[in-house]
């Protein structure tokens, strides 16, 4: 708190530093290939193995499970200095999918899948996926038969 009593949302030492660190790492490793990326229309597996590396990849699995253990806060500077660095390393690779499907699965699974998927997708190996299309509807969820 601050004086005045007001909330002090400033971000902590650990979590400037992360940011320092990854801001960085976004300068050296991922705008330099910008112009790959958007060709190949792909994340090169050697910078999304660095990602991970980095704990990019499933922030949001605890650390039983190979996770960073991070908190909600230092999660946002993630996808937010990968976003500022390109939209398509943050999007998919790393928040939407990644990180929403990797923390349901690390709340809610079995030990057995938990034990089997989590760690190789917090590697970077392998990736959650959503699979949801249906002829003559497409991804319209709502709409759906089957």
């Amino acid at each position: 708190m601050k004086e005045g009593n007001l909330l002090d949302f400033s971000f902590t030492e650990e979590q400037e530093l992360f940011r320092t660190n990854l801001r960085r790492f976004c300068r050296d490793r991922i705008v330099p290939r910008l112009d790959e990326i958007e060709e190949k229309r792909e994340i090169p597996d050697d910078l999304i193995k660095a990602m991970a590396d980095m704990g990019l990849i499933a922030m949001s699995i605890s650390e039983e499970y190979g996770g960073t253990g991070l908190d909600a806060v230092t999660a946002g500077i993630a996808a937010e200095e990968l976003a500022f660095a390109d939209t398509s390393c943050a999007i998919p690779a790393f928040f939407l999918i990644q990180n929403a499907w990797g923390y349901l699965l690390d709340k809610y699974g079995t030990e057995e899948l938990k034990g089997e998927v989590l760690p190789r997708v917090r590697r970077g190996e392998s990736f959650f996926a959503v699979a949801t299309s249906e002829p003559d509807i497409g991804s319209d969820l709502a709409s759906m038969k089957t």
